[in-house]
């Protein structure tokens, strides 16, 4: 997300995330579900980037805490679309 580590804490899911994807991943942790979801991420500079979240619920200190890993896809993505524009090439170029 671009943050320094000593500003993160206290951070909002709404600095973090669009509105829509704060539904979809509060939905998610009403249900108690334990698969990841695929948001958008903001980051500190207010570019987008696509992000994989991860949320379990464990005790710590006698509390119920939530604990959410996130997955920067951007390089993923990037990749995944590379090789999309490839393979389309090398059909082209297989046709002629």
């Amino acid at each position: 997300f671009g943050h320094e580590p000593d500003t993160v804490v206290g951070l909002d899911l709404h600095d973090l995330h669009p509105p829509d994807d704060i539904e979809a991943l509060l939905a998610r942790t009403e249900q108690d579900a334990h698969d990841a979801v695929e948001v958008v991420g903001i980051r500190s500079d207010g570019s987008t980037f696509p992000v994989l979240v991860r949320t379990r619920f464990c005790r710590m200190q006698g509390r119920c805490v939530q604990i959410s890993g996130y997955l920067d896809l951007a390089a993923r993505k990037a990749e995944e679309a590379e090789r999309a524009s490839l393979e389309a090439q090398v059909r082209h170029v297989q046709k002629l």
